[in-house]
């Protein structure tokens, strides 16, 4: 499909680079970063120059390169790019709209990724109360944001708040995916972790 497009629509076409974001993508999620982030810069710097810097598109690129940078331990530099891109569609799209809060989720990742868990935690809980009050309660980004905030709140040990956000999370995608998906599986290993460290934590109770 992208040779064809290249050949058919010309190398900075929109369908073209679509095809180029969508096989960089198909590749992350193979776990290759290195390929993806080299094709993401070449696809993000023909978008700024054709599109302008503040297109949608753009700042989608943008994302997509901090992800990828990200996945490959480069936390500070990805903490700069995901920064960069939250301020514009904050500015752009708003406050609420899901691609900046995407951003602001995706910032407090990097900032987790160098130990800044409390300026993580920050940003979690922010991107938690707007989701909440535009989305819903029951919505699946909310349980996202628990139980990245649930996370992040273990690794400042601060283990009884991090287990209600580990609660909801497992709550929350248990009955929105089903035990066998793969979110599901993930937030009930969090919270049956968050609990055992817990109750290893709890002095040992006086005999009766």
């Amino acid at each position: 499909m992208l040779g064809i497009r290249q050949r058919v629509l010309g190398p900075e076409h929109l369908d073209t680079l679509a095809s180029r974001d969508n096989l960089a993508l198909a590749l992350q999620a193979q776990g290759n970063h290195v390929e993806p982030e080299q094709e993401h810069r070449s696809v993000r710097d023909i978008r700024q120059r054709v599109l302008g810097p503040e297109h949608p598109d753009t700042l989608a690129s943008r994302n997509n390169l901090a992800e990828a940078i990200r996945a490959q331990g480069k936390h500070a530099e990805a903490e700069h790019e995901h920064r960069a891109v939250r301020d514009i569609r904050q500015r752009v799209l708003g406050p609420k709209h899901p691609d900046t809060l995407a951003s602001r989720n995706n910032l407090a990742l990097a900032l987790d990724g160098q130990g800044e868990h409390a300026k993580a935690e920050e940003e979690y809980r922010a991107v938690l109360e707007i989701q909440e009050r535009v989305l819903g309660a029951k919505h699946p980004d909310v349980f996202r944001s628990c139980f990245n905030l649930a996370l992040t709140l273990a690794k400042q040990n601060k283990m009884n708040d991090s287990l209600e956000f580990a609660e909801r999370a497992d709550k929350g995608w248990l009955s929105v995916f089903g035990a066998e998906h793969p979110h599901s599986k993930k937030a009930k290993a969090l919270r049956e972790k968050i609990e055992a460290e817990l109750k290893e934590s709890q002095p040992p109770q006086p005999a009766k």
